[in-house]
Protein backbone atom coordinates (compact mmCIF):
# COMPACT_ATOMS: atom_id res chain seq x y z
CA UNK A 1 0.00 0.00 0.00
CA UNK A 2 2.57 2.50 0.61
CA UNK A 3 4.23 2.00 -2.72
CA UNK A 4 0.89 3.17 -4.33
CA UNK A 5 0.28 6.11 -2.14
CA UNK A 6 4.17 7.04 -3.06
CA UNK A 7 3.53 6.61 -6.44
CA UNK A 8 0.38 8.94 -6.31
CA UNK A 9 2.82 11.33 -4.22
CA UNK A 10 5.26 11.36 -7.29
CA UNK A 11 2.51 11.62 -9.63
CA UNK A 12 0.65 14.61 -8.18
CA UNK A 13 4.90 16.29 -7.56
CA UNK A 14 5.57 15.51 -11.53
CA UNK A 15 1.90 17.26 -12.28
CA UNK A 16 2.35 19.76 -10.13
CA UNK A 17 5.77 20.63 -11.38
CA UNK A 18 4.55 20.08 -15.29
CA UNK A 19 1.55 22.48 -14.91
CA UNK A 20 3.79 25.34 -13.08
CA UNK A 21 6.41 25.22 -16.60
CA UNK A 22 2.88 24.68 -18.64
CA UNK A 23 1.90 28.10 -16.72
CA UNK A 24 5.05 29.85 -17.81
CA UNK A 25 5.05 28.76 -21.45
CA UNK A 26 1.23 30.07 -21.44
CA UNK A 27 2.52 33.58 -20.01
CA UNK A 28 4.88 34.08 -23.10
CA UNK A 29 2.03 33.05 -25.36
CA UNK A 30 -0.40 35.11 -24.22
CA UNK A 31 1.89 37.97 -24.58
CA UNK A 32 2.86 37.34 -28.08
CA UNK A 33 -0.61 36.94 -28.89
CA UNK A 34 -1.39 40.28 -27.83
CA UNK A 35 1.32 41.35 -30.07
CA UNK A 36 -0.39 39.44 -32.70
CA UNK A 37 -3.55 41.36 -32.31
CA UNK A 38 -3.77 42.41 -35.97
CA UNK A 39 -2.04 39.28 -37.36
CA UNK A 40 -4.04 36.82 -39.91
CA UNK A 41 -5.91 34.16 -37.62
CA UNK A 42 -3.78 31.48 -39.22
CA UNK A 43 -0.92 32.51 -36.78
CA UNK A 44 -2.99 32.80 -33.76
CA UNK A 45 -3.87 29.37 -34.34
CA UNK A 46 -0.74 28.19 -34.36
CA UNK A 47 0.66 30.14 -31.85
CA UNK A 48 -2.47 28.78 -29.22
CA UNK A 49 -2.15 25.01 -30.69
CA UNK A 50 1.24 25.32 -29.23
CA UNK A 51 0.33 26.02 -25.89
CA UNK A 52 -2.11 23.12 -26.27
CA UNK A 53 1.14 21.35 -27.45
CA UNK A 54 2.83 22.01 -24.40
CA UNK A 55 0.37 19.94 -22.27
CA UNK A 56 1.78 17.08 -24.15
CA UNK A 57 5.37 17.51 -23.69
CA UNK A 58 6.19 17.61 -19.93
CA UNK A 59 9.93 18.72 -19.20
CA UNK A 60 10.93 16.00 -16.43
CA UNK A 61 10.02 13.00 -18.91
CA UNK A 62 11.24 14.53 -22.05
CA UNK A 63 14.71 16.10 -20.68
CA UNK A 64 16.51 13.29 -19.98
CA UNK A 65 16.13 11.68 -23.27
CA UNK A 66 17.48 14.96 -25.20
CA UNK A 67 20.13 15.12 -22.06
CA UNK A 68 21.92 11.71 -23.28
CA UNK A 69 21.03 12.76 -26.68
CA UNK A 70 23.18 15.55 -26.87
CA UNK A 71 25.55 14.30 -24.11
CA UNK A 72 26.96 11.88 -26.68
CA UNK A 73 28.04 14.81 -28.66
CA UNK A 74 30.13 16.56 -26.03
CA UNK A 75 27.72 19.57 -26.21
CA UNK A 76 26.09 19.48 -22.96
CA UNK A 77 29.55 19.99 -21.29
CA UNK A 78 30.38 23.00 -23.67
CA UNK A 79 27.63 24.95 -22.52
CA UNK A 80 28.45 23.70 -19.10
CA UNK A 81 31.92 25.42 -19.34
CA UNK A 82 30.56 28.57 -20.49
CA UNK A 83 30.32 30.60 -16.71
CA UNK A 84 28.10 33.21 -18.06
CA UNK A 85 25.59 30.91 -20.32
CA UNK A 86 25.59 28.56 -17.15
CA UNK A 87 24.98 31.12 -14.53
CA UNK A 88 21.91 32.13 -16.84
CA UNK A 89 21.09 28.54 -17.47
CA UNK A 90 20.64 27.79 -14.07
CA UNK A 91 18.84 31.26 -13.25
CA UNK A 92 16.22 29.64 -16.01
CA UNK A 93 15.89 26.40 -14.38
CA UNK A 94 15.36 27.67 -10.90
CA UNK A 95 12.34 29.41 -12.53
CA UNK A 96 11.29 26.46 -14.48
CA UNK A 97 11.63 24.18 -11.16
CA UNK A 98 11.56 25.96 -8.22
CA UNK A 99 10.86 22.83 -5.94
CA UNK A 100 14.44 21.12 -4.76
CA UNK A 101 14.85 17.51 -6.03
CA UNK A 102 14.95 16.38 -2.40
CA UNK A 103 11.77 17.16 -1.57
CA UNK A 104 10.83 15.26 -5.30
CA UNK A 105 12.56 11.90 -4.20
CA UNK A 106 9.06 9.32 -3.71
CA UNK A 107 8.72 9.14 0.18
CA UNK A 108 6.02 7.14 1.11
CA UNK A 109 3.04 9.27 3.15
CA UNK A 110 1.65 8.02 6.07
CA UNK A 111 -1.74 9.29 8.25
CA UNK A 112 -3.54 12.14 6.84
CA UNK A 113 -1.28 13.05 3.67
CA UNK A 114 -1.76 9.35 2.90
CA UNK A 115 -5.23 9.61 2.82
CA UNK A 116 -5.48 12.68 0.82
CA UNK A 117 -3.13 11.43 -1.82
CA UNK A 118 -5.68 8.41 -1.97
CA UNK A 119 -8.30 10.55 -2.36
CA UNK A 120 -7.32 13.38 -4.74
CA UNK A 121 -5.70 10.58 -7.04
CA UNK A 122 -9.61 8.84 -7.21
CA UNK A 123 -11.50 11.95 -7.41
CA UNK A 124 -9.54 13.15 -10.67
CA UNK A 125 -9.86 9.03 -11.79
CA UNK A 126 -13.83 8.97 -11.25
CA UNK A 127 -13.87 12.72 -12.97
CA UNK A 128 -11.81 11.82 -16.24
CA UNK A 129 -13.62 8.57 -16.99
CA UNK A 130 -17.35 9.89 -16.16
CA UNK A 131 -16.26 12.83 -19.19
CA UNK A 132 -14.94 10.03 -21.14
CA UNK A 133 -18.34 8.08 -20.96
CA UNK A 134 -20.27 11.10 -21.44
CA UNK A 135 -18.81 12.13 -24.83
CA UNK A 136 -18.19 8.50 -25.78
CA UNK A 137 -22.53 8.49 -25.35
CA UNK A 138 -23.18 11.31 -27.01
CA UNK A 139 -20.84 9.89 -29.70
CA UNK A 140 -23.03 6.96 -29.92
CA UNK A 141 -26.36 9.11 -30.39
CA UNK A 142 -26.54 9.84 -34.15
CA UNK A 143 -30.15 9.23 -34.55
CA UNK A 144 -30.85 12.86 -35.53
CA UNK A 145 -28.34 12.71 -38.08
CA UNK A 146 -29.91 11.91 -41.87
CA UNK A 147 -28.10 11.12 -44.88
CA UNK A 148 -28.48 13.37 -47.51
CA UNK A 149 -30.20 10.71 -49.62
CA UNK A 150 -33.12 10.40 -47.59
CA UNK A 151 -34.31 14.11 -47.84
CA UNK A 152 -36.46 15.33 -50.87
CA UNK A 153 -34.61 15.36 -54.52
CA UNK A 154 -34.48 19.37 -55.04
CA UNK A 155 -32.55 19.52 -51.33
CA UNK A 156 -30.74 16.59 -52.27
CA UNK A 157 -29.76 18.30 -55.59
CA UNK A 158 -28.93 21.54 -54.26
CA UNK A 159 -26.65 19.54 -51.06
CA UNK A 160 -24.81 17.32 -53.71
CA UNK A 161 -24.01 20.44 -56.40
CA UNK A 162 -22.76 22.57 -53.53
CA UNK A 163 -20.68 19.78 -52.39
CA UNK A 164 -19.41 19.11 -55.63
CA UNK A 165 -18.33 22.99 -56.15
CA UNK A 166 -16.21 22.71 -52.93
CA UNK A 167 -14.55 19.38 -53.89
CA UNK A 168 -16.86 17.49 -50.77
CA UNK A 169 -17.91 13.95 -51.81
CA UNK A 170 -21.80 14.13 -51.06
CA UNK A 171 -22.05 11.23 -49.22
CA UNK A 172 -20.04 13.20 -46.60
CA UNK A 173 -22.75 15.53 -45.72
CA UNK A 174 -25.41 14.95 -43.35
CA UNK A 175 -28.61 16.54 -42.96
CA UNK A 176 -29.97 17.08 -39.79
CA UNK A 177 -33.55 18.66 -38.08
CA UNK A 178 -32.01 19.51 -34.73
CA UNK A 179 -31.05 23.70 -34.83
CA UNK A 180 -27.71 23.05 -34.61
CA UNK A 181 -24.68 25.11 -36.16
CA UNK A 182 -23.29 23.65 -39.38
CA UNK A 183 -20.45 21.41 -37.83
CA UNK A 184 -17.43 19.12 -38.94
CA UNK A 185 -17.52 15.71 -36.76
CA UNK A 186 -15.12 12.07 -37.44
CA UNK A 187 -11.74 12.19 -37.20
CA UNK A 188 -11.12 8.82 -39.67
CA UNK A 189 -13.85 10.17 -41.85
CA UNK A 190 -14.65 14.05 -41.36
CA UNK A 191 -18.15 14.70 -42.07
CA UNK A 192 -20.31 17.65 -41.99
CA UNK A 193 -23.22 17.95 -40.49
CA UNK A 194 -25.67 20.62 -41.65
CA UNK A 195 -28.96 22.09 -40.49
CA UNK A 196 -32.22 20.64 -42.69
CA UNK A 197 -33.85 24.47 -42.51
CA UNK A 198 -29.82 26.15 -43.53
CA UNK A 199 -29.99 24.01 -46.70
CA UNK A 200 -33.66 25.06 -47.30
CA UNK A 201 -33.51 29.01 -46.26
CA UNK A 202 -29.50 29.60 -47.94
CA UNK A 203 -29.44 29.99 -51.90
CA UNK A 204 -26.83 28.06 -53.63
CA UNK A 205 -23.71 30.75 -53.19
CA UNK A 206 -24.26 31.42 -49.86
CA UNK A 207 -24.48 27.57 -49.02
CA UNK A 208 -21.55 27.00 -50.91
CA UNK A 209 -19.77 29.70 -48.38
CA UNK A 210 -21.08 27.76 -45.28
CA UNK A 211 -19.72 24.46 -46.98
CA UNK A 212 -15.93 26.42 -48.35
CA UNK A 213 -16.09 27.29 -44.27
CA UNK A 214 -16.18 23.72 -43.14
CA UNK A 215 -13.85 21.85 -45.60
CA UNK A 216 -11.40 24.47 -44.50
CA UNK A 217 -11.59 22.58 -41.09
CA UNK A 218 -10.93 19.59 -42.84
CA UNK A 219 -7.64 20.57 -44.65
CA UNK A 220 -6.53 21.93 -41.84
CA UNK A 221 -6.70 18.90 -40.00
CA UNK A 222 -8.77 20.78 -37.64
CA UNK A 223 -10.29 17.46 -36.25
CA UNK A 224 -7.29 16.08 -35.24
CA UNK A 225 -6.67 18.90 -33.15
CA UNK A 226 -10.00 18.62 -31.58
CA UNK A 227 -9.13 15.13 -30.09
CA UNK A 228 -5.97 16.69 -28.73
CA UNK A 229 -8.11 18.88 -26.98
CA UNK A 230 -10.60 16.31 -25.27
CA UNK A 231 -7.97 14.56 -24.30
CA UNK A 232 -6.23 17.52 -22.59
CA UNK A 233 -9.32 17.90 -21.01
CA UNK A 234 -9.94 14.15 -19.87
CA UNK A 235 -6.23 15.02 -17.95
CA UNK A 236 -6.55 18.11 -16.39
CA UNK A 237 -10.19 19.54 -16.60
CA UNK A 238 -8.89 21.00 -13.17
CA UNK A 239 -6.52 23.42 -14.40
CA UNK A 240 -8.52 26.80 -15.55
CA UNK A 241 -5.55 27.99 -18.23
CA UNK A 242 -6.50 24.97 -20.39
CA UNK A 243 -9.67 26.22 -20.42
CA UNK A 244 -8.07 29.75 -21.74
CA UNK A 245 -6.17 28.14 -24.20
CA UNK A 246 -9.02 25.68 -26.02
CA UNK A 247 -11.68 28.96 -25.80
CA UNK A 248 -8.91 30.70 -28.08
CA UNK A 249 -7.96 28.02 -30.15
CA UNK A 250 -11.07 27.35 -31.31
CA UNK A 251 -11.96 30.76 -32.22
CA UNK A 252 -8.74 31.40 -34.35
CA UNK A 253 -9.48 28.50 -35.91
CA UNK A 254 -12.83 29.44 -36.79
CA UNK A 255 -11.07 33.11 -37.82
CA UNK A 256 -8.54 31.58 -39.92
CA UNK A 257 -11.27 29.55 -42.21
CA UNK A 258 -13.18 32.86 -42.35
CA UNK A 259 -10.09 33.96 -44.17
CA UNK A 260 -9.34 30.69 -46.18
CA UNK A 261 -13.43 31.25 -47.41
CA UNK A 262 -12.60 34.89 -48.67
CA UNK A 263 -9.32 34.16 -50.02
CA UNK A 264 -11.35 31.36 -52.37
CA UNK A 265 -12.64 34.46 -54.01
CA UNK A 266 -16.26 33.82 -52.58
CA UNK A 267 -17.50 37.71 -52.11
CA UNK A 268 -17.04 38.76 -48.43
CA UNK A 269 -21.03 40.17 -48.79
CA UNK A 270 -22.14 36.59 -49.99
CA UNK A 271 -20.40 35.32 -46.77
CA UNK A 272 -21.59 37.30 -44.73
CA UNK A 273 -25.47 37.25 -45.69
CA UNK A 274 -24.73 33.51 -44.99
CA UNK A 275 -23.65 33.58 -41.62
CA UNK A 276 -26.09 36.27 -40.89
CA UNK A 277 -28.30 33.75 -41.93
CA UNK A 278 -27.52 30.88 -39.95
CA UNK A 279 -27.39 33.45 -36.95
CA UNK A 280 -30.98 34.15 -36.95
CA UNK A 281 -31.88 30.71 -37.60
CA UNK A 282 -31.13 30.35 -34.05
CA UNK A 283 -28.78 27.34 -34.10
CA UNK A 284 -26.38 26.52 -31.30
CA UNK A 285 -23.60 24.06 -31.24
CA UNK A 286 -23.81 20.57 -31.94
CA UNK A 287 -22.82 18.51 -29.16
CA UNK A 288 -20.78 15.75 -31.18
CA UNK A 289 -18.50 18.01 -33.35
CA UNK A 290 -14.86 18.46 -33.44
CA UNK A 291 -15.41 21.82 -34.24
CA UNK A 292 -18.73 24.49 -34.66
CA UNK A 293 -19.27 27.91 -35.28
CA UNK A 294 -19.42 29.39 -32.21
CA UNK A 295 -22.59 31.59 -30.29
CA UNK A 296 -24.25 34.43 -31.61
CA UNK A 297 -21.47 36.99 -29.99
CA UNK A 298 -19.03 35.24 -31.82
CA UNK A 299 -20.69 35.47 -34.99
CA UNK A 300 -21.04 38.69 -34.80
CA UNK A 301 -17.08 39.31 -34.15
CA UNK A 302 -16.70 37.09 -37.51
CA UNK A 303 -18.96 39.80 -39.52
CA UNK A 304 -16.68 42.27 -38.69
CA UNK A 305 -13.73 41.03 -39.68
CA UNK A 306 -15.36 39.76 -42.98
CA UNK A 307 -16.57 43.18 -43.75
CA UNK A 308 -12.72 44.43 -43.24
CA UNK A 309 -11.04 41.89 -44.87
CA UNK A 310 -7.26 44.12 -44.89
CA UNK A 311 -8.16 44.61 -41.34
CA UNK A 312 -5.72 41.81 -40.53
CA UNK A 313 -1.83 41.97 -43.02
CA UNK A 314 0.54 39.10 -42.12
CA UNK A 315 4.31 40.80 -41.64
CA UNK A 316 7.45 39.42 -40.99
CA UNK A 317 7.36 40.34 -36.92
CA UNK A 318 4.43 38.28 -36.29
CA UNK A 319 6.29 35.30 -38.21
CA UNK A 320 8.38 36.07 -35.85
CA UNK A 321 6.66 36.41 -32.51
CA UNK A 322 5.18 32.68 -33.14
CA UNK A 323 8.59 31.45 -33.77
CA UNK A 324 9.27 32.79 -30.35
CA UNK A 325 6.33 30.47 -28.48
CA UNK A 326 7.30 27.38 -30.50
CA UNK A 327 11.12 27.90 -29.21
CA UNK A 328 9.55 28.88 -25.62
CA UNK A 329 7.52 25.63 -25.53
CA UNK A 330 10.33 23.87 -26.43
CA UNK A 331 12.65 25.39 -23.85
CA UNK A 332 10.17 24.23 -21.34
CA UNK A 333 9.68 20.74 -23.01
CA UNK A 334 13.06 19.08 -24.10
CA UNK A 335 16.12 20.90 -23.58
CA UNK A 336 18.47 19.10 -20.78
CA UNK A 337 18.53 22.00 -18.72
CA UNK A 338 19.43 19.68 -15.64
CA UNK A 339 22.32 19.05 -17.53
CA UNK A 340 24.14 22.15 -17.00
CA UNK A 341 23.04 22.40 -13.18
CA UNK A 342 26.50 22.30 -11.72
CA UNK A 343 26.89 20.10 -8.65
CA UNK A 344 27.58 22.49 -5.47
CA UNK A 345 30.95 20.76 -4.96
CA UNK A 346 32.85 21.97 -2.11
CA UNK A 347 36.32 21.43 -2.78
CA UNK A 348 39.09 22.58 -0.41
CA UNK A 349 41.45 24.93 -2.20
CA UNK A 350 44.35 22.62 -0.87
CA UNK A 351 43.49 19.30 -1.90
CA UNK A 352 44.83 17.79 1.73
CA UNK A 353 42.49 19.93 3.46
CA UNK A 354 43.19 20.41 7.22
CA UNK A 355 46.01 17.38 7.05
CA UNK A 356 49.89 18.94 6.18
CA UNK A 357 51.91 16.42 4.01
CA UNK A 358 55.05 14.39 5.11
CA UNK A 359 58.36 15.58 3.40
CA UNK A 360 59.72 12.78 1.24
CA UNK A 361 63.39 11.59 0.35
CA UNK A 362 64.52 13.71 -2.84
CA UNK A 363 65.38 10.67 -4.50
CA UNK A 364 61.90 8.54 -3.68
CA UNK A 365 60.08 7.04 -6.67
CA UNK A 366 57.25 6.75 -5.17
CA UNK A 367 54.33 9.03 -4.16
CA UNK A 368 54.43 10.07 -0.67
CA UNK A 369 51.39 10.22 1.23
CA UNK A 370 50.06 13.20 3.04
CA UNK A 371 50.22 12.62 6.55
CA UNK A 372 50.20 15.09 9.55
CA UNK A 373 53.18 16.00 11.75
CA UNK A 374 55.73 17.03 9.03
CA UNK A 375 56.01 19.83 6.99
CA UNK A 376 56.08 20.21 3.05
CA UNK A 377 55.34 22.80 0.93
CA UNK A 378 51.48 21.82 -0.41
CA UNK A 379 50.25 21.27 -3.55
CA UNK A 380 48.29 24.16 -4.84
CA UNK A 381 44.99 23.97 -7.17
CA UNK A 382 45.52 26.28 -10.18
CA UNK A 383 42.95 24.87 -12.19
CA UNK A 384 39.86 23.51 -10.93
CA UNK A 385 37.28 22.11 -12.80
CA UNK A 386 33.49 21.89 -11.46
CA UNK A 387 31.82 18.43 -11.47
CA UNK A 388 28.65 18.33 -13.72
CA UNK A 389 25.91 17.23 -11.37
CA UNK A 390 24.67 13.66 -13.48
CA UNK A 391 20.79 14.62 -14.52
CA UNK A 392 20.29 10.81 -12.78
CA UNK A 393 21.23 11.46 -9.84
CA UNK A 394 19.89 15.00 -9.26
CA UNK A 395 16.36 13.85 -10.44
CA UNK A 396 16.65 11.20 -8.03
CA UNK A 397 17.40 13.37 -5.34
CA UNK A 398 20.94 11.59 -4.56
CA UNK A 399 23.54 14.16 -2.48
CA UNK A 400 26.43 13.35 0.04
CA UNK A 401 30.40 13.65 -0.09
CA UNK A 402 32.41 11.64 -2.39
CA UNK A 403 36.32 11.22 -1.06
CA UNK A 404 38.77 10.68 -3.81
CA UNK A 405 42.02 9.58 -3.93
CA UNK A 406 44.21 11.06 -6.02
CA UNK A 407 48.75 11.20 -6.98
CA UNK A 408 49.67 14.41 -7.86
CA UNK A 409 52.73 14.27 -9.72
CA UNK A 410 55.95 16.20 -9.80
CA UNK A 411 54.55 17.92 -12.50
CA UNK A 412 51.00 18.97 -10.31
CA UNK A 413 49.46 16.96 -12.83
CA UNK A 414 47.07 14.40 -11.35
CA UNK A 415 48.06 10.64 -12.23
CA UNK A 416 45.53 8.80 -11.32
CA UNK A 417 42.27 8.97 -8.95
CA UNK A 418 40.00 6.84 -7.90
CA UNK A 419 37.31 7.14 -5.14
CA UNK A 420 37.76 5.62 -1.96
CA UNK A 421 34.31 6.55 -0.49
CA UNK A 422 31.63 6.87 -2.19
CA UNK A 423 27.65 7.73 -2.23
CA UNK A 424 24.89 4.95 -1.48
CA UNK A 425 22.92 4.02 -4.56
CA UNK A 426 24.78 6.84 -6.40
CA UNK A 427 28.08 5.74 -8.12
CA UNK A 428 27.63 8.32 -11.07
CA UNK A 429 28.11 11.04 -7.99
CA UNK A 430 31.71 9.44 -8.17
CA UNK A 431 32.16 8.86 -11.90
CA UNK A 432 31.46 12.61 -12.17
CA UNK A 433 33.64 13.80 -9.31
CA UNK A 434 36.81 11.31 -10.64
CA UNK A 435 36.13 12.84 -14.48
CA UNK A 436 36.53 16.57 -12.85
CA UNK A 437 39.22 15.80 -10.79
CA UNK A 438 41.32 14.32 -13.62
CA UNK A 439 41.47 17.65 -15.36
CA UNK A 440 43.16 19.73 -12.21
CA UNK A 441 46.14 21.01 -12.41
CA UNK A 442 48.39 22.04 -9.31
CA UNK A 443 51.39 23.90 -8.54
CA UNK A 444 53.37 20.46 -7.29
CA UNK A 445 54.04 19.67 -3.45
CA UNK A 446 57.69 20.73 -2.71
CA UNK A 447 60.54 19.16 -0.07
CA UNK A 448 63.66 21.63 0.37
CA UNK A 449 62.60 22.94 -2.95
CA UNK A 450 62.11 19.89 -5.07
CA UNK A 451 58.98 18.46 -7.14
CA UNK A 452 57.74 15.39 -4.66
CA UNK A 453 55.04 13.11 -6.69
CA UNK A 454 52.30 13.06 -3.40
CA UNK A 455 49.02 11.15 -2.32
CA UNK A 456 46.42 13.40 -1.61
CA UNK A 457 42.49 13.06 -0.59
CA UNK A 458 39.97 15.68 -2.24
CA UNK A 459 35.86 15.32 -0.31
CA UNK A 460 33.63 16.58 -3.56
CA UNK A 461 29.66 17.79 -1.61
CA UNK A 462 27.19 17.17 -3.86
CA UNK A 463 24.45 19.22 -3.05
CA UNK A 464 20.94 20.01 -4.24
CA UNK A 465 19.83 23.29 -4.25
Amino acid sequence: MSTIVGSMQSFWHGMTLHLWQTTLALAVVIVLAWLLRNAPAKLHSCLWSAGLLKFFLPLPLLAPLTGRLLGQFGRVEAIAGVEAVRTAWQVVWIVAEPWSQKQAAVIAPTGTRSTSYLVLTILWLVASVALGLIWWSRSRHRGDLLPAGVVGADLLSKVAETAKQVGLPPERVFLTDSRVMPCVVGLRRATLVLPRRAAEQLDLSELRAIFAHETAHMRRWDVARAVLQRAAVLIFFFYPPLWLVLRRLNRSAELACDELVLASEIPAETYAAALAKTLRLGLFPHHLPALSGGGSSFVSERLERIRQPGRTIGMFRHKIAVVAGFFTIAALSVLPLAKVDVATANTPVSPAGTKSITPAPSAAQDPVRIRESEEMQEPEVIHKVDPAYPDEARRAGLQGEVVVEVIIDEKGLVEEAKVVKAIEDAPMLGEAAVKAIRQWEFAPAKVDGSATKVISTITVRFRLH
